[in-house]
């Protein structure tokens, strides 16, 4: 249990959270779930001043203090938190009266805990609770006529076609010790239609130079050495600045994520179709576990391996961007472009689509029956001995790496069906990888 929220519950003060990203929209639902409502959010993105989250209005730290000068200010962020709480006392609040919430996982739990009224979409297992409510329901009817008005614009007014480019579809990855997984992943990934990959080195201290030169060679994979601290948003900011006049469609993706096109046998052909006029297209997360693994044989392929996941999928996953369209690094829905990407066209910002065509707005996933024609196997824990390495690593995108045993079991308990979409993919796959191992073409497995 968070203690320091909790003692905020029974605190007869004021409560302000400074953060108005996702943790910050957790804390806020920790609270409303306890029945005390914060009186203010505070956010140093001056974009969203004056907005409202949950009726509550976001406005800047000053004019917070300035409202509520003996309120509790409830930082929500687990990468900047020391600068923010440098901020507030700066701006003279006491430090008894600045509570710190950085740890995701534990809050989720709690407010699983607290809320009784929790349910499953019918094709989207969420992570957080979702309300039943008449308010849930208007809001589901203002998010749908916002859609509606998003696509009739995007029907009628995209960008002109201009000259091909070099590549139809390549991915932007940040790696940090993972050379035992490149080469299935590179090799993998070529087999659905990727013609190239742009990867950011973070830190990397294991042989995986001698796994990807090969690629780099035959111009299949362009290095950069990224040696920034949490560097995933900048290295992926960096990709599109550098490479969008290169490549039609830029995905973005982890080593431990593989696209698995059901209905088709090459991402590009899923993808072209939303060619004209869409700007960004989310894929969704199908989330696998351990497979009751201890300790695995490296060597072997992930994707053959690991066959228990979710019964359903994730309503997050991850975004191809269409470089035909503007990209708004500084918009305020742009702060984790690779799971929601909003682009722009003619002074306007456009929400992503998902994997059917619907516009992915306000926390609305819309699906078409049953069948997903493409999604996203996440590997996410692998083996507990994998999970034990990848845990030690640290993280590109949290200062404060979440990834302890609680998660790990959290995500394995969730696992209650087997799938093998990936499998038509696996003889051409062996093929691919042991073949070339046996060529003594890989040296770090």
């Amino acid at each position: 249990m968070d203690t320091s929220l909790a003692k905020c519950v029974h605190i007869d003060k004021e409560i302000v959270i400074f953060g108005a990203g996702a943790l910050g929209m957790l804390v806020l639902d920790f609270f409303l779930l306890n029945r005390k409502r914060p009186v203010l959010i505070i956010d140093n993105n001056k974009d969203i001043y004056g907005k409202k989250k949950k009726g509550i209005k976001i406005c800047s730290p000053a004019e917070g203090k300035e409202k509520y000068p003996k309120a509790i200010f409830v930082i929500a962020n687990a990468n900047h938190e020391k600068n923010m709480k440098k901020q507030l006392l700066k701006l003279g609040i006491c430090e008894n009266s600045i509570v710190v919430s950085n740890n995701e996982c534990l809050l989720k739990q709690e407010i699983l805990k607290k809320s009784v009224v929790k349910y499953e979409d019918k094709l989207f297992i969420y992570d957080t609770p979702c309300e039943k409510s008449m308010k849930s329901k208007c809001d589901l009817v203002k998010a749908k006529l916002k859609a509606f008005a998003y696509s009739a614009f995007m029907d009628h007014y995209y960008p002109e076609k201009k000259s091909k480019k070099k590549f139809d579809v390549s991915i932007c990855a940040i790696f940090k010790n993972e050379s035992v997984y490149l080469k299935e992943w590179i090799e993998y990934h070529k087999i659905i239609g990727i013609q190239h990959f742009y990867m950011y080195n973070n830190h990397s201290s294991d042989d995986f130079q001698s796994i990807i030169r090969p690629y780099i060679d035959s111009g299949e994979i362009t290095l950069i050495d990224w040696p920034y601290e949490q560097g995933q948003m900048s290295a992926y900011r960096d990709c599109i600045k550098k490479f969008k006049k290169e490549s039609q469609w830029i995905g973005f993706i982890d080593i431990d994520e593989f696209i698995v096109p059901i209905d088709y046998d090459n991402l590009y052909d899923f993808l072209k179709k939303y060619e004209k006029n869409r700007g960004s297209v989310l894929i969704y997360w199908k989330l696998f576990g351990s497979s009751g693994k201890i300790d695995r044989d490296t060597s072997r392929l992930v994707t053959e391996d690991f066959i228990l996941c979710w019964r359903k999928h994730t309503n997050i996953g991850k975004c191809f961007f269409n470089t035909s369209y503007d990209f708004i690094p500084d918009y305020s829905k742009n702060d984790m472009i690779h799971h929601k990407m909003w682009t722009g066209y003619r002074g306007k910002a456009l929400p992503p689509i998902n994997c059917f065509g619907k516009v992915c707005i306000d926390g609305l996933n819309i699906g078409q029956g049953d069948h997903f024609p493409i999604q996203i196997n996440h590997y996410f824990t692998k083996s507990v001995a994998e999970y034990d390495n990848k845990k030690r690593k640290g993280d590109v995108y949290h200062k404060k790496n979440p990834h302890d045993d609680t998660y790990f079991m959290k995500h394995d308990m969730k696992c209650g069906a087997v799938d093998v979409n990936i499998y038509k993919y696996m003889i051409r796959l062996k093929d691919h990888y042991y073949n070339k191992m046996d060529k003594g073409e890989n040296h770090g497995e």
